[in-house]
Order: C-alpha cells, then structure tokens, then sequence
C-alpha cells in the first residue's frame, strides 16, 4: 500500500521520493515472531482478495456475505444455501431461537415455551358430521405418506378411533350415532 505525498513522484516511473519511502516504511512494523506487521487504521478498497487466513475483529458487512454455498443477505435479512442448511451437525449444544423462546435440544427434541403451534389443514382440521353417522371419511390427495398417528375429538360423548388410514386419508368412527350440530377435530403426525 502506497501513499502518494509528492505529486511529482511517479511509481509508475519506479521513482519513489525519500518522503513516500519514509511513509511507507513507518507503517511497516516487526513483530515478536519475526514477521512484519502492517500498523493502519483505515483503508478504503474497493475490490480486496485475501487468500490466506485471515483474522478479523468486529466486521460489518452492508450487502451480501458468501461463504462456501452459503450466502447471508443483510438488506433481506436471510440466508440462503444451496442442498441442505445444516445447523448443529455434530449435536453438541443445545439451539435455541428468538431468546430461547423455542429450544432444539441435541436429542432431537423441540420445547416451545410460549405460545401456539399454528398449522394449515394438511395436518388438522374441524370436519362437520351429519345427523345419524356413525363415520366420517376424510380425504387428503397432497400426503406423501400415511401419518403415523390421527387423533380425534368430538363435540359430544362417544368413542372414536381411525381406521383405513393411508396417505390418501382416513376414516373417523364413533360409537354412538352424531346428533345434531355434531363435530370432530383431528390432527395428524408424521
């Protein structure tokens, strides 16, 4: 890095002015381990490559950041890879998400302290049952694959329980007929 204070010294001509010398040098510094330290402490560049190791201390950075396939935006706040986000692959600690709110531990297992599991009607729903029946089938085209347990409920005293469970649907049964204004909600897990 070179700082040019005499405007009649010319580099390029390999003509270099004791002072633009001496600005020079009195950047460069040894250090304990031999080597030669850089002492400055603001550079503007505009294209930077550093292929070696590099330390930084704190860093901001207004645009986008790669790292391998990995590329975090900070104008949309995101991240965004290419084939599988990996977090925690070695499963040595804990992740936890918006202050702990919500915690992975390395078990596998999810704890959401506060607030609701909220879903679309691929793995829930609220189904009305008609006067007298005694099943109701519910369809679902977009499953992938059976779920391994349904639950269901119903808005009246009776017994219920699943049958003919596949990734196309299921069928609820109850013991006793519906009566009027009769409902039954379910939930899927895969």
């Amino acid at each position: 890095m070179f700082a040019k204070t005499n405007p009649s010294s010319s580099l390029a001509d390999g003509i270099v002015s004791n002072e633009d010398m001496s600005l020079v040098m009195s950047m460069f510094k040894t250090n304990d381990t031999g080597g030669i330290k850089l002492d400055i402490d603001e550079v503007d560049v505009n294209n930077l490559k550093v292929l070696g190791d590099t330390l930084l201390g704190d860093t901001t950075i207004t645009g986008e950041l790669q790292v391998g396939t990995i590329i975090l935006d900070g104008m949309n706040n995101s991240i965004d890879t290419i084939g599988t986000f990996k977090i925690q692959p070695l499963a040595l600690s804990d992740i936890e998400i918006m202050g702990g709110l919500v915690v992975f531990d390395t078990n596998g297992n999810i704890e959401i302290k506060e607030g609701i599991i909220l879903g679309n009607k691929s793995f829930r729903g609220s189904e009305d049952i008609t006067i007298g029946e005694t099943r109701l089938r519910i369809n679902k085209y977009e499953w992938e694959s059976a779920p391994v347990s349904i639950t269901a409920t119903t808005n009246f005293k009776a017994r219920v329980w699943i049958t003919d469970k596949s990734k196309n649907g299921f069928t609820i049964n109850l013991d006793t007929v519906a009566p009027d204004n009769a409902k039954v909600d379910w939930v899927a897990i895969w």
